[in-house]
């Protein structure tokens, strides 16, 4: 089966000895709107991490984004309109709002940032 090739990105070390090709194949995706019922329920979700995160609930947790007013509703909702439906639909919301800040982070900059998890355990308590 063939599938579309919507892009293909190239990472290389300095010294050429590693690389890095990530090939995104399918096709191009409608636009976060969160007007239907999935994208919805990816709305709930994230206001509830965000309420937890506003609660304090999360902080010093590893792998866990620290309140900021960066997390405004305003912020977020301005992130998911650049957002395809299923890359919010389909992530667990500490993840999107880590992505979020690594964007913004790179903004204006090479556009560029990697980060690295330790030991987050999926389906743990902590788990959001």
């Amino acid at each position: 089966r063939e599938v579309e090739l919507l892009r293909v990105l190239v990472f290389r070390s300095a010294d050429d000895r590693l690389c890095l090709d990530i090939l995104e194949t399918g096709s191009a995706d409608a636009p976060f709107s969160g007007e239907d019922a999935e994208q919805k329920a990816a709305l709930v979700a994230l206001e509830g991490y965000a309420a937890r995160l506003r609660a304090g609930e999360l902080v010093g947790q590893s792998n866990h984004v620290p309140p900021s007013a960066i997390l405004s509703d305003g912020e977020v909702a301005k992130f998911l309109r650049r957002c395809s439906t299923t890359y919010v639909c389909q992530h667990e919301p500490r993840l999107l709002y880590k992505q979020m800040l690594l964007t913004q982070s790179v903004a204006g900059t090479e556009d560029v940032a990697v980060e690295f998890e330790d030991g987050y355990e999926y389906g743990s308590p902590n788990r959001a």
